[in-house]
Formats: C-alpha cells, structure tokens, sequence
C-alpha cells in the first residue's frame, strides 16, 4: 500500500517527519497524512518529487515493484536516464488530460481504444485522428456562434429595456 511505501520513505530518509517531508516537497501535510492513512493514491506528480529529492524509484513508489532507490547513472548511459524523464513526463501529461474528463472511467476506455485502433490500422487510426480534429472545430465554432448570437440577444434586450 501507500501508506507503507511512505511511511518507508520517511524513516529510509533520516527519518523524516511528515512536516519535514511535506516542506522537502514543497507540499501540504494534509495530502502526507491523507496518503499514510489510505485516504488517498499517491499521485504521479508526487512520486516524482520523491525520486528526485530522496533518490526512491519512481515505479516502486507507485507499484512497489521493482528496486526501491534509483540507480546511479553514469555519463555514457545518460541516454536511458533521459528517456526515463521524457516517459515520465508523458506519464504526467496524461494524467493531467484523463483528469480534465467529466468521466475518467470513459476516458481511459476511449484511450485503450483509441490505443487498439492504433495497433492494428495505422491508417485507419490517422483518419479517425484526422475526424476527431474537424469534429473538435466544428464544435467550437458553434460554440462561437452561440456565444455571439447570445451576447447579441443579451445586447437587444438591454436596448429593448432601455427603450433605446
């Protein structure tokens, strides 16, 4: 669970309080306490502050899989370590865009897929790419439509009740 891995970290890091911990991150106590009482996940966001201030794995926070400290990388395979930060951050940005969804349970359905649809018809999944954009502008036009014709109606009847 969360809470162990946590609570691991902190007594692993000169056993840290969680006010220590919580300013080391540059977060809210109440989101430390809320993880070590299984209230809540820890989030992408702050597994990344954990690896990067206290060298814990970014997985093995998450998963608990895994080596438990990040490896030390030397200068000719600085490549993976970047890799690892680019794939971290995509991680981050998704999770960012599923969390925007009115129904993130959809969302992760549409995505795999969306995912699927990309494995097995390349083409097919450009031309679905292609669809999705023109429907995404179509829709947003409208949007603008509506919105003018509303500022519009909102400015007639402001003139209507003025008697202008």
């Amino acid at each position: 669970m969360y809470s162990k891995r946590l609570k691991l970290v902190r007594k692993e890091s000169n056993s840290l309080t969680q006010h220590q911990l919580s300013e080391l991150l540059e977060i809210p106590l109440h989101k430390i306490k809320s993880i070590e009482s299984d209230k809540t996940k820890i989030s992408i966001e702050i597994a990344l502050k954990i690896e990067e201030k206290l060298n814990f794995s970014f997985k093995w926070i998450l998963t608990g899989v895994g080596e438990k400290f990040i490896s030390k990388v030397d200068p000719e395979s600085s490549i993976i370590k970047d890799n690892n930060l680019n794939l971290k951050k995509v991680i981050v940005e998704h999770q960012d865009v599923i969390k925007k969804f009115k129904d993130s349970k959809k969302a992760k359905e549409f995505n795999e897929f969306l995912i699927e649809i990309e494995d097995g018809d390349p083409e097919g999944y450009e031309g679905l790419y292609k669809e999705a954009k023109t429907i995404s502008k179509t829709i947003n036009r409208l949007k603008e439509k509506d919105s003018i014709k509303k500022k519009q109606q909102t400015s007639f009847t402001k003139r209507q009740v003025n008697g202008d």
